[in-house]
């Protein structure tokens, strides 16, 4: 039962279960109860979608590998988009005859924040769909126009999995990354969670042959603060790779003063 299962998804239960492990189960159940895509009537696929965030069913569709529900919440977005523009027009002819013009500001004010709103609007569950290591889910993503994002997040995610399939899937996608460096600077390292987390030397030489732009005194500093088992190898390359050779000068002199 669609409505039962809503239960678990709107917040921490008794349990102390998330709101996201608990869109995951709704969607998990959900997945046959929305059925085919398109609307259809259903009862309970509406109940769910007016119950959970679609941002939040989208995720936790990703995660779970219901794509045919992807599919089904993306159409159902669409569908929705395309009244709310028919039931806008309508409405503005039918006041056009002298609403006056601060009226016509308000509008115009909430429709652009509207669109600044839905630029970013699915973002997350492009995000999800990467870190999955779900191509299928990212190119049904990106062919219904949802953002990729532009600090190329995506790539990073995939990039700490070594999943060079959904880092492929990603360029040819077309999914920017960081102009000024920070793809690959959080590639390199990233500490703010808690535990260390990095992308391998193989992943890190990839990026680089794709183009990603690296800004060499942030990557400096990044690589700097890695402790894993490929430290000392990836400085190692970053110091062959810096074009002004600072960074290699810098090793040779931390190897002269440590003997």
């Amino acid at each position: 039962d669609t409505a039962a299962l809503l239960g678990g998804a709107g917040g921490a239960g008794a349990g102390g279960q998330s709101s996201a492990g608990g869109a995951a189960d709704t969607a998990a159940a959900g997945g046959t109860a929305a059925g085919a895509p398109g609307l259809g009537g259903d009862v309970g696929s509406t109940s769910l979608l007016h119950s959970v965030p679609w941002e939040d069913l989208a995720v936790a569709a990703v995660e779970c590998g219901h794509l045919e529900l992807l599919a089904w919440l993306l159409d159902w977005r669409q569908q929705q988009h395309r009244q709310r523009r028919r039931g806008g027009a309508g409405g503005s002819r039918s006041s056009s005859g002298g609403g006056g013009g601060a009226s016509d500001a308000k509008k115009r004010a909430a429709e652009e924040k509207k669109r600044e709103d839905q630029r970013y609007f699915g973002h997350e569950a492009f995000l999800a769909a990467a870190e999955a290591g779900n191509p299928a889910a990212l190119e049904l993503l990106a062919a219904h126009g949802l953002p990729m994002g532009k600090t190329g997040q995506a790539y990073v995610l995939a990039g700490r999995n070594a999943d060079f399939t959904t880092l492929r899937c990603l360029r040819r996608l077309g999914c920017p990354w960081d102009a000024g460096g920070d793809t690959f600077d959080t590639a390199l390292y990233e500490g703010w969670s808690g535990r260390p987390l990095v992308c391998s030397l193989a992943v890190l030489r990839w990026l680089r042959r794709e183009g990603c732009p690296v800004h060499w005194n942030n990557a400096a500093w990044h690589v700097g603060q890695r402790v894993d088992e490929e430290a000392a190898a990836v400085e190692q390359w970053m110091a062959e790779e810096e074009p002004q050779g600072w960074l290699s000068e810098e090793l040779q002199e931390e190897e002269e003063e440590e003997e």
